[in-house]
């Protein structure tokens, strides 16, 4: 660790520390003291560039290599002790050093401080790390190291003293408390002792030549304190309380002092030593004013003290002639002299302390001085014993040196060197480096050690005998170092000469070794060079091992033979290894591995991997037995896993069956499914890894298992038998090999045999079927077909039994998949022709058929000649699938029509894909589009319609009307009908949202132009139905609505924008507020009259336009006239106001004028009122038009605003009246002049004539005609907005009063102030005028309110009540002769006639006229009813009340409405006095039979329906309202059996309705009922209706409905007899049905026996026998299928139900005899016999039933064994004739079975296939014939046993085991000797 770069206190100055004051020790007395002597400093002190700087500092390790040491080596060093020496700090100079440098060093546990010159350098206790380096301006003199290390004191010789805080490198207090001295060092000597034990306070002794500063109070742990915590205060605080005193001793020392020590045993007392008069002085130190001498020497003994230390009681002094002696510290007596040598330095240390040296205990005390050269001698470094003061150790040192302080208790020596440039101690020549060396005391052993570390064998070896050492370690280590030296050797180039000198040397201490164990280990263990020397040194150790110490002994120790063990160890190894790896490849590292390998078997697992086959097989060999104890599945998987892929299967298929596979069976055996699993994959990899020799090389692999020698096996079985046991029935794994072995085998045949070559994972997707085909694949000309089919394909089909037309016919149907799953393929005809030559090769004419079909589905199109000719072929032939090639034949005729279109492949599945590619031919547009489209969905018989519908759209979307209008007319009505409707919808949903793009927009209107002519079309063609009339006018009106707003207006609006009024009307008020804008503003701000529209050239006025708008939105121009009055008005503008009411009066005097004449005459009124800024004409009387307008109003308005109009006549003529008395025109007030002019103004003479002679003053108008006009307003509060009844009025005198509110208010302020104002201005007529009119308009409001009938006789007199009632009838006679004359009076007036009804009514009650009343109470109910009925569609007659039976017909129409409810019939009924139960019952009849005979009832939509949920829920809902419910139940049954049987809704809501009435009037169970229908619901019936079905229909005038296809009639399996139920059930019998039919059985209550017996009998005559014969004529009869085997269950579940047992047992027995021989026909008569044993159990013994039953029972049980026996030996291919002779003679069987040739085969070839189960054969026969097969096998076996040529079992047994396959007889004893295992294997598979 070296510092290269100078390391400096931070400069920056510590503010917190506060300036002390500076003072100069004085020489004065000695009680002279000063106080705060330091001051702060900014940093350390200057450096000055002249002085040596020493801050270049290298850290040293602490080792013994020679790195960390400077030339140590050539030291002379002597003494009985050993001392080991190192380096451990080096300083060096960054300029050059001219002269020696001053040294001096401490070190303590709080670390150690090093002075050079002027740098010092502080580091931690062990001198590792460097903490503080400093460099001063002076040499520095002294140093101290306190609180644990935390601050630094230094003294220069400038006289500063610093005081420096560690961690943060800051210079803390400095000052100068002494002047430099030009002697020599300022301060001799710097002591810091604590004031108490672990206390952090401290004083200082500071030595001068003069005396000593004495400073106590040195807070340094609290100063620590208050540094990390920035405590600036507290600093402060503990800086002024230190306390300095300065001491002088001249008078003492004379010649100055030297040296000073505190002792602080007991008292704490300072030592100095010095010269002059006196040499030493003792000074007591308890206080700072207690400081005195308490004792002198003077110099009579000695001249002068240099250095004196204080131990214990003992002083040792070193005077100024470099003697050192020991002194009394009492007596002051010599104790001990060293007069002999010149000591420079010394100290002393020990284990303990200094008490331990003054105790001369057990201390281990030293004394260690250093020298001063004499005489040019060396200067050394003593080490002393003592208190012996013998010679301990000496070493000679550089010239400048010194001795490092240390504490007592440090038992390490310290000492700086310096270092001369060219590494060598500062003997001669310039010091470059400062050499800090640290001396520790080491052992003999351990500098043994080091020289064996330093390979120094020779010293180490004089040196062992030198101190007698173990001399025999320097050899073995040598032995070791030539050891290192072998293995490193070995992996470089080999040096003969080299290694046989190495070996030489090393055989050579080998005999110097007298340890027999290391030697042989050595010799074991060392990596010789060659094979020889390896071999040579074994048996050198062996030599060693016997060599005989003892010779009396006369066998090996233990220990001995353990090490010949090992030895016969290393050379089998060393044989394996030169054998395995042969010499030339002999090498010592490679050795060594392979001997100290402990297992061997990763070495062979190593040379699998490389490769090295026969290297591994070796190793094996010789070491299997290692192998066995450590062998597991994880070393198995290792194992396996190393065999490459590379090595050929051949060269490992040897090792494997007779080494690999017995060992891991026998070593693991459960690690057998790793191995088979292990070669199952490695067989099948060979495929791609060793093509050549495949698949003969993969069957070999994977028999390799089967045909190993098993262990312990071979006292039974040879290696060639495989027998399956137990473990491997057990193991899935050995059957998936043995089943790779089975495929394998049939693959090498069908190479071999059948030259078809397929890969295995090919082979094993494939089915014997598939392989078939992949062989007629292979056949590339179709003329080889029927060769290679009988030659090569044939035989293949018979090996397997397959059905060879069946076959034929699927590979037709996979060879077209294939090739129409590649687009590619469908333009090659090649497979067209392999197809027709298979198709050649068969002979069913059915299959044929099938096979045409499928040629001509995937032949491509347009059929080759070959494809046509082969259908057309077909086509003349008589067979039903005639018509399928018919259908295709079209088909093809179709796709060819579909070429022309660019189409090839178009598969057409349903309507949704048709209707596609039809959309596709009409989006080409060509001429012919719409044919082609038309002959596509002819051909698929689909509906045209949507054809035209396409096609309409595309015409309509370009705006081709003409061609539209073509298309519709060449169509039928009703498909036109259709069509538009369609395009209507598809109209409403183009035009539904506002298009956002300009282009679509424009296409938009096109559609709606069109549609318009296309509707036009459909009304002129339309009759009938005006509801649907009125719809199309509507759509009508909508479209040409769109289509001329964007037109005329450039305006388009959306569907959903036409169907919001708000819309609508927002567009013709903006329309017309423009115009208006246009027209009332001046006529420099109007538009031209002519606009151009954006979609037509055609030039309009905005008038018209505004016209036309109005009839687009069913306007008529009074309406736009009256909204441009209002328009008008409001814009002030009263002239156009005036005329365009007059020309409405003019040319529409009807009462919608009327009605606009009054509201501008008001509204006028209310302008005036308010005085709103108006334009009048020039000389226009607006009070006398606005008098006009009401007068006009009156004449034309309606009667319901009359009276309203004559009111405001009245007041607007009261105001032309107070007009007519004012002053007002356009020349202001005038007075009247006297002119002498001739010519006089009008005006003036109009004026001022003398006739105006009235008293009374012209009225101010500003002030009187606004009241006026609030008059006649408050008289007639007309808001156009209020909606009004008929015949009511607004004006006040006929208004109705309202309960708080008082009318006349409003009237009364405004009329007091206008009659106060005419009284002033004299107008006394026209306020009485005013006066009695307004009396009389409150008058006749008040009367009008408060009229009754004695108030109406006391206004009248009798003739005006005659003339009353006279009006009351000739009223009631004009409204009953308006309905006689027109009935649909009550519709169109129908308020208006209820009005004068009520009217009527009242006064008839006034006058008391009952039968007046009485009538027009009447016509009040006919004119409510008329409006109920009309919004319901139904219309109303006036003759109802006069004709009971035209009440009830209406009342009939009205239940039959949809929008009828109950409350509505219940009201009707009551207005007409009808019975509200027949109506109610009828209602409820009509909603339960609704729809069932198409009938709608009046104002019903025919296209509305409602579910019947819903219809039984309203129906439901009214039957609370029925008062009795006997006549519903009694109509609903009556009606029940003319309901149509399949419609089960109806039915259903029917009897739920009548279960819900509780009547008892039913003779039949409604649950059972409701039941039924339920399960009815859920089937769908599989047969037809029958003629039974036909005749009920027929007997109750019923049509038959389309439901009968899917639904059972449910009258003729409720109502009708047993015998007819089971007519219907019979038919509908299945597997899939009978569920259903079996709960509505148990539902009806027959007999289920019966329904069972049924049930077989059809599903065995339908289904079964028909799978049966097929097989048959198949040849398949064994092969039964899944789905008979289904069949057959189900039938026998039908069975088990069945109760009687002597039926079920025939009918099983009847079942199985159907079933063809095989599994199922054994099944079916073990069925029989469990069927046949019930019967038996269920007969007692007396009755003659349980006879019969035993006689069934015996002849089935002999059917079953025949039965099963023959099926068991066709099962395992043992049906030959030989063998089906003795099925009777089951024993026999068993026996002659045991003899079958196959066991022989067996044993010879292992791994074949085919083999039959003798075994199983023959243990399934005697269980089937109830024999004992343990019992025949013994026999058997003592048969075998007791043959006259037995196998002889001698010493060759193994031999002729091995020959087993020559000797039959022995093979099938051997297979008997087997069984039983084999038998006992499987009892415990079966039983587990």
């Amino acid at each position: 660790m070296r510092f290269s770069a100078r390391e400096e206190l931070s400069r920056h100055t510590v503010h917190w520390i506060p300036v002390l004051e500076q003072a100069q020790p004085e020489r004065g007395p000695a009680n002279k003291q000063s106080k705060g002597l330091f001051s702060i400093c900014g940093g350390p002190p200057l450096l000055t560039q002249s002085f040596k700087m020493w801050n270049d500092i290298e850290l040293l390790t602490n080792d013994d290599t020679g790195t960390g040491r400077l030339n140590i080596e050539a030291r002379k060093e002597s003494g009985a002790a050993l001392y080991q020496v190192d380096t451990i700090v080096k300083i060096s100079s960054s300029t050059t050093v001219t002269v020696s440098p001053k040294l001096q060093a401490f070190c303590s546990s709080d670390g150690c401080v090093v002075v050079v010159d002027h740098s010092v350098l502080l580091l931690d206790q062990i001198c590792q790390s460097v903490l503080l380096q400093l460099q001063f301006d002076t040499d520095v003199d002294v140093v101290a190291l306190c609180q644990e290390g935390q601050f630094l004191m230094v003294g220069e010789r400038n006289g500063n003293l610093h005081l420096l805080h560690v961690k943060s490198r800051q210079t803390l207090l400095t000052n100068s408390l002494m002047k430099s001295s030009s002697k020599g060092k300022t301060y001799l000597s710097l002591t810091l002792e604590r004031e108490a034990p672990h206390s952090g306070t401290y004083y200082m002794v500071l030595l001068t030549s003069t005396g000593f500063f004495w400073i106590s109070c040195l807070q340094l742990a609290r100063l620590q304190q208050a540094i990390e915590m920035t405590d600036f205060d507290t600093t402060k605080a503990l800086k002024e309380q230190i306390k300095i005193k300065y001491i002088q001793t001249e008078d003492k020392h004379t010649d100055g002092c030297n040296h000073a020590v505190i002792d602080c045993s007991k008292n704490v007392k300072l030592l100095i030593g010095g010269a002059g008069d006196y040499i030493l002085s003792t000074w007591n130190m308890n206080t700072i004013k207690d400081i005195e001498v308490s004792n002198v020497f003077d110099s009579s003994i000695l001249k002068g003290v240099k250095k004196c230390q204080i131990v214990g009681s003992t002083i040792f002094v070193l005077d100024d002639t470099n003697f050192l002696s020991m002194w009394d510290s009492y007596a002051f007596v010599m104790i001990w002299s060293w007069p002999t040598v010149h000591i420079q330095d010394f100290l002393l240390t020990a284990e303990g302390d200094s008490n331990a040296i003054n105790k001369q205990e057990n201390a281990n005390c030293k004394l260690i001085a250093l020298t001063i050269p004499v005489n040019k001698q060396m200067r050394n470094l003593l080490v002393y014993s003592f208190p012996t003061m013998k010679l301990l150790y000496s070493l000679e040192v550089a010239d400048v040196a010194a001795l490092v302080q240390t504490d007592v208790g440090q038992d390490t020596i310290y000492i700086l060197e310096g270092v001369s440039e060219n590494q060598k101690s500062s003997f001669d020549g310039v010091i470059s480096t400062i050499a800090m060396r640290c001396l520790t005391e080491a052992l003999p052993e351990n500098r043994l050690s080091r020289l064996l570390y330093k390979h120094k064998f020779e010293e180490a070896e004089r040196f062992a005998i030198q101190f007698a050492l173990d001399v025999e370690l320097v050899y073995k280590v040598k032995l070791n170092i030539a050891f290192e030296n072998f293995a490193a050797g070995s992996l470089e180039a080999p040096n003969l000469s080299s290694w046989q000198k190495a070996v030489a040397e090393a055989k050579a201490d080998l005999h110097k070794v007298q340890d027999d164990q290391f030697v042989v280990k050595y010799c074991l263990d060392v990596p010789w060079p060659t094979f020889e020397t390896t071999f040579e040194m074994l048996n050198y150790a062996k030599k060693r091992i016997l060599k005989k110490e003892d010779k009396e002994s006369l066998g090996l120790s233990e220990v001995q033979a353990l090490w010949m063990v090992e030895v016969f160890r290393a050379e089998s190894r060393l044989t394996t290894f030169h054998e395995a790896f042969g010499p030339e490849k002999f090498s010592g590292i490679g050795w060594i591995k392979f001997v100290n390998n402990e297992d061997l078997f990763n070495n062979v697992i190593l040379q699998l991997q490389e490769g090295n086959q026969k290297c591994a097989e070796y190793i094996w060999l010789r070491h299997q037995v290692e192998f066995e104890n450590k062998f597991d599945l994880n070393r198995l998987q290792n194992l396996l896993d190393s065999l490459p892929a590379s090595v050929p299967s051949q060269e490992f298929c040897l090792w494997f069956r007779n080494i690999i596979i017995p060992f891991v069976l026998r070593i693991v055996p459960e690690g057998k499914k790793i191995l088979v699993k292990w070669l199952e994959h490695r067989a099948r990899s060979l495929e791609l890894t060793e093509k050549a020799n495949w698949p003969e090389n993969g069957l070999q692999m994977a028999e390799v298992y089967f045909v190993a020698k098993k262990p312990k096996e071979l006292e039974l079985i040879t290696a060639g038998l495989w027998i399956p046991l137990k473990k491997d029935i057990d193991c899935e794994e050995v059957y998936q090999l043995k089943t790779l072995v089975n495929n394998l085998q049939e693959l090498v045949d069908l190479h071999r045999k059948y030259n078809c070559r397929l890969a295995l994972s090919e082979f094993e997707k494939e089915t014997t079927a598939t392989i078939v085909f992949r062989m007629l694949d292979r056949v590339l000309a179709p003329e080889l077909i029927p060769s290679t089919l009988v030659k090569v394909i044939h035989p293949y089909i018979t090996k397997h039994t397959l059905q060879k037309e069946e076959l034929l016919l699927h590979y037709i149907k996979d060879l077209l998949e294939r090739c129409s799953s590649h687009s590619a393929s469908l333009f090659e005809t090649a497979w067209e022709a392999k197809a027709m030559a298979v198709l050649g090769c068969m002979t069913k004419i059915d299959l044929i058929f099938d096979a045409v079909l499928q040629i001509m589905y995937g032949a491509v199109v347009p059929w080759s000649d070959a494809v046509e000719q082969l259908v057309k072929q077909h086509l003349e032939k008589d067979h039903p699938k005639v018509k399928l090639l018919q259908e295709s034949y079209r088909l093809m005729e179709m796709k060819k029509l579909l070429r022309g279109y660019g189409i090839r492949n178009f598969d057409m599945f349903n309507a949704h894909e048709i209707m596609w590619l039809v959309k596709f031919i009409l989006k080409q547009g060509l001429p012919s589009s719409l044919d082609d489209a038309l002959k596509v969905v002819h051909a698929y018989l689909l509906s045209p319609v949507e054809v035209y519908f396409l096609h309409l759209k595309h015409l309509a979307s370009n705006d081709k009307r003409d061609d539209c209008l073509s298309l519709l007319k060449s169509l039928a009505l009703n498909e036109a009908e259709t069509t538009i409707m369609r395009l209507v919808t598809w109209a409403q949903l183009k035009i539904q949202n506002q298009p956002d793009d300009p282009e679509w927009k424009k296409q938009l209107v096109s559609i709606a132009k069109s549609m318009a002519v296309i509707i036009k079309f459909l009304l002129r063609n339309q009759k009938g139905n005006t509801l649907e009339k009125e719809t199309c006018e509507n759509l009508l009106n909508k479209f040409e609505t769109i289509a001329n707003l964007q037109e005329y207006f450039d305006v388009f609006i959306s569907l959903k924008d036409y169907e919001n009024p708000k819309v609508l009307l927002q567009l013709y008020e903006g329309q017309v507020q423009a115009y208006a804008s246009m027209l009332f503003n001046s006529k420099s701000e109007r538009e031209p009259d002519y606009t151009d529209g954006s979609n037509t050239n055609v030039k309009i006025s905005t008038e018209t336009r505004l016209y036309k708008l109005s009839l687009l939105f069913q306007n008529s121009e009074q309406d736009v006239a009256s909204e441009l009055a209002l328009k008008a008005l409001s814009y002030g503008n009263i002239g156009e106001t005036v005329n365009i009411c007059s020309e409405l009066y003019g040319q529409h005097k009807n009462d919608q004028t009327g009605q606009v004449l009054f509201h501008v005459a008001h509204k006028l009124c209310q302008m005036l009122e308010t005085n709103v800024p108006m334009i009048i004409p020039t000389g226009m009387n607006l009070p006398a038009v606005i008098y006009e307008l009401a007068c006009r109003a009156t004449t034309i308005c309606s009667t319901d605003l009359l009276l309203d109009c004559e009111e405001l006549c009245k007041n607007t003529r009261a105001a032309m009246d107070v007009y007519r008395q004012c002053l007002i025109d356009d020349y202001g007030f005038r007075t009247k002049m006297t002119t002498l002019e001739t010519d006089k103004d009008p005006y003036d003479e109009w004026t001022f004539e003398d006739f105006f002679t009235e008293d009374g003053i012209v009225l101010d108008h500003l002030s009187v005609m606004p009241v006026m006009y609030e008059i006649a307003t408050s008289f007639v509060p007309y808001s156009p907005d209020k909606k009004l009844y008929p015949l009511e009025c607004v004006g006040l005198p006929l208004s109705p009063g309202v309960e708080g509110e008082n009318h006349l208010k409003p009237v009364s302020t405004p009329m007091t102030i206008l009659l106060q104002n005419l009284q002033e201005y004299s107008q006394l007529q026209l306020t009485l005028q005013l006066t009695i009119n307004s009396f009389g308009n409150c008058h006749q409001h008040f009367v009008s309110n408060n009229m009754n009938f004695d108030l109406t006789k006391k206004l009248f007199v009798v003739q005006d009540l005659k003339d009353i009632k006279d009006f009351v009838i000739n009223i009631g006679n004009m409204a009953f002769s308006i309905i006689k004359k027109n009935s649909q009076a009550l519709l169109h007036k129908g308020p208006k006639l209820d009005a004068v009804a009520i009217v009527g009514a009242q006064l008839a009650d006034l006058l008391q006229e009952g039968q007046q009343k009485e009538k027009f109470s009447s016509l009040i109910i006919d004119t409510e009813w008329c409006l109920k009925l009309s919004k319901l569609g139904i219309s109303f007659q006036s003759t109802l009340r006069d004709n009971p039976a035209k009440r009830k017909e209406c009342a009939l129409i009205l239940v039959q409405n949809p929008n009828v409810n109950p409350e509505l019939i219940m009201q009707y009924c009551s207005a007409f006095g009808l019975n509200s139960d027949v109506a109610l019952k009828l209602y409820i009849e009509t909603l339960l039979l609704r729809d069932t005979n198409g009938h709608h009832g009046e104002g019903e939509p025919a296209d509305v329906k409602q579910s019947p949920a819903e219809l039984l829920e309203r129906a439901i809902e009214v039957m609370p309202l029925l008062k009795s419910k006997t006549d519903l139940v009694i109509s609903l049954s009556g009606t029940l059996h003319k309901m149509d049987p399949y419609n089960y809704e109806i039915i259903e809501s029917a009897l739920t309705i009548i279960k819900l009435t509780n009547e008892a009037a039913v003779n039949y169970n409604l649950d059972q009922a409701l039941s039924l229908l339920q399960h009815l619901h859920s089937y769908k019936r599989i047969s037809a209706p029958g003629n039974l079905e036909h005749q009920y229909l027929q007997k109750h005038s019923i049509d038959l409905s389309p439901m009968a296809e899917s639904r059972l009639p449910f009258h003729l399996l409720f109502f009708e007899t047993t015998q007819r139920f089971w007519n219907i059930i019979s038919s509908e019998l299945s597997e899939e049905t009978f569920a259903t039919l079996l709960l509505i059985s148990k539902l009806m209550k027959v007999s289920l026996d019966t329904l069972h017996m049924k049930a077989v009998d059809h599903v065995l005559a339908k289904t079964l026998k028909p799978k049966v014969l097929w097989l048959t004529k198949e040849g398949c009869i064994s092969q039964i299928s899944k789905e008979i085997a289904e069949t057959v269950h189900n039938i026998q579940s039908y069975i088990l139900a069945i109760t009687n047992p002597e039926w079920a047992t025939a009918s099983s027995h009847r079942v199985a005899q159907e079933l063809p021989t095989g599994p199922e026909k054994i099944q079916a008569l073990k069925f029989c016999l469990q069927m046949s044993e019930n019967w038996l159990k269920s007969t007692a013994p007396t009755e003659k039933a349980h006879q019969k039953a035993e006689d069934s029972l015996s002849k089935l049980r002999v059917e079953y064994e025949n039965s099963a026996t023959a099926n068991l030996l066709r099962i395992h291919n043992l049906n030959s004739p030989e063998y089906l002779k003795l099925i009777k003679l089951p024993a026999k069987l068993i026996c002659s079975l045991y003899e079958h040739h196959s066991i022989e085969e067996r044993l010879k070839h292992p791994t074949a296939k085919d083999y039959p189960d003798i075994h199983t054969a023959t243990a399934d026969l005697a269980e089937i014939n109830g024999r004992d097969i343990n019992k025949i096998r013994l026999t058997l076996l003592e048969e075998c046993l007791c043959l006259s040529t037995k196998p002889v079992l001698d010493s060759r047994s193994q031999d002729n085991f091995n020959n087993l396959q020559e000797d039959a007889a022995l093979m099938r004893w051997v297979h008997s000797i087997h069984v039983n295992a084999y038998v006992e294997c499987c009892d415990q598979v079966h039983t587990f």
